[in-house]
C-alpha cells in the first residue's frame, strides 16, 4: 500500500466524513492539518484551493470526498 496523506482542517465536515471513511477502511494515513502555515503552504504548491485534498502514492491530489475515486487509487496500488 502507498503512502496516504490527508490536508484537514479542524471544523471541516468533508474532512470528518473522510477520516471516517479512511478509518472505515483500516486504512493508515497520515494527516497535516493546514492550520499549520508550513502544510497549508504546501496545499497551495499542489494548487489546491479546497479541503480535504488526498494524495495516495504518487497520484494527483483528490480534492474532496470522494470515496469513488479513493478506492480506485487503492486498489491499483
Amino acid at each position: 500500500m502507498e503512502k496516504i496523506t490527508l490536508y484537514s482542517k479542524t471544523g471541516c465536515g468533508q474532512c470528518v466524513f473522510l477520516k471516517r471513511y479512511l478509518d472505515s477502511k483500516g486504512l493508515n494515513y497520515l494527516e497535516k492539518n493546514v492550520e499549520d502555515e508550513s502544510y497549508l503552504e504546501e496545499v497551495r504548491e499542489l494548487n489546491c484551493q479546497s479541503l480535504p485534498v488526498v494524495l495516495i502514492g504518487q497520484s494527483a491530489p483528490v480534492v474532496g470526498f470522494q470515496p469513488d475515486v479513493i478506492e480506485r487509487l487503492i486498489s491499483q496500488c
